[in-house]
């Protein structure tokens, strides 16, 4: 009995230290649509009248729309394919290429709106490249998902695909938060 007691606490902490020790941290992977969902819902509404601003805003959608399912995507291929860590390189440098487009829409709408050199808008772009960085280097997403795949922990597998399910969540909160500007004049 006292075996079988601390076979199990041995198996909780595993679980445990195994989201603990995460290549990628929920601040890096949260953090940019959290911290831009705040950006857009300060946007001024008078300011949104400029010209371009719906047609940014539209683009923008769509972006935000492909990078909340590819990040879905991600977070059903960590549960539901075994194999996935074979293609968890692959995968994590085509997230860094959609993070990346995201960006491109998320600075020229700041551009157009003249907040670009804000301290909250910086923060939201060096928050987003460094994800993108980490994304494109491929090699910490791997990690994590090897790590994991290769614990055969059902709980850390499912962890692990909450957390990216949960910056897919993130990024929708961001598109809603800026589709309430859309078509006001």
């Amino acid at each position: 009995m006292r075996r079988a007691i601390v076979l199990a606490a041995l198996l909780v902490c595993a679980s445990a230290n195994a989201q603990w020790d995460q290549a990628i941290s929920d601040k890096e992977l949260l953090d940019p649509w959290t911290q831009a969902r705040a950006v857009a819902l300060a946007l001024p509404a008078d300011g949104l009248a400029a010209a371009g601003i719906e047609e940014t805003l539209g683009r923008l959608d769509e972006e935000l729309t492909a990078l909340r399912g590819a990040l879905e995507n991600a977070a059903i291929s960590i549960v539901a394919k075994p194999e996935f860590g074979y293609d968890a390189a692959q995968r994590s440098f085509e997230l860094s290429q959609q993070v990346g487009k995201v960006e491109q829409r998320l600075d020229a709408l700041f551009e157009a709106l003249a907040m670009a050199d804000r301290p909250e808008v910086k923060a939201v772009h060096a928050s987003i490249e460094n994800l993108r960085q980490t994304l494109e280097a491929r090699t910490r997403f791997e990690r994590d998902v090897l790590a994991t795949l290769g614990s055969g922990s059902k709980n850390a597998i499912q962890a692990l695909a909450a957390r990216w399910w949960t910056a897919a969540d993130r990024v929708n909160d961001l598109r809603e938060a800026l589709a309430m500007h859309r078509g006001r004049k």
